[in-house]
């Protein structure tokens, strides 16, 4: 796993008062922008609680080939900065159905993500990982800004 900068997250509620909270199903919505002229993308991505409190969220940027490894490196971002937050427990909700169906493995891998698409496999293989989602794009737009952010960040 390579990264071009400094993952720019921020644990959003510090302390959760109901400990049942936590042991509820979390999810962290990711998602990708991409500028094609510039290949520059920045990654999104928010965890959020059964009840829709966000606990998590961040962004960061980097290169991508096209938009789909974009989509696949935002998930790769999202999920080592939850691991380096200790969250261990949840799913992940991507709006790039071709990402999801190739890390369920219902489609198959291209050759330019075969090692990104293993080294997420062994991320989650290192947690009590839950599985991913599908989500349509009018319900992911809060990750979609803190994506866009992360093309942003690159230029200061």
């Amino acid at each position: 796993m390579v990264h071009n900068s400094e993952i720019h997250n921020k644990v959003v509620v510090d302390e959760i008062q109901d400990e049942d909270e936590l042991k509820k199903q979390m999810v962290l919505w990711c998602d990708a922008a991409w500028d094609e002229s510039s290949c520059e993308s920045g990654f999104g991505f928010s965890m959020k609680l059964e009840k829709g409190t966000t606990v998590m969220e961040g962004y960061d940027y980097g290169l991508a080939n096209s938009p789909l490894m974009a989509e696949v490196k935002a998930i790769e971002t999202a999920m080592v900065s939850a691991k380096a937050q200790g969250f261990r427990n949840f799913k992940i909700a991507s709006n790039c159905q071709r990402a999801v169906k190739i890390l369920k493995r219902e489609s198959k891998c291209h050759w330019f993500l075969k090692e990104l698409i293993k080294d997420i496999n062994i991320l989650a293989s290192q947690m009590s990982f839950q599985g991913w989602l599908y989500m349509r794009r009018k319900f992911n737009k809060e990750v979609h800004d803190l994506a866009k952010s992360g093309i942003k960040a690159k230029g200061k």
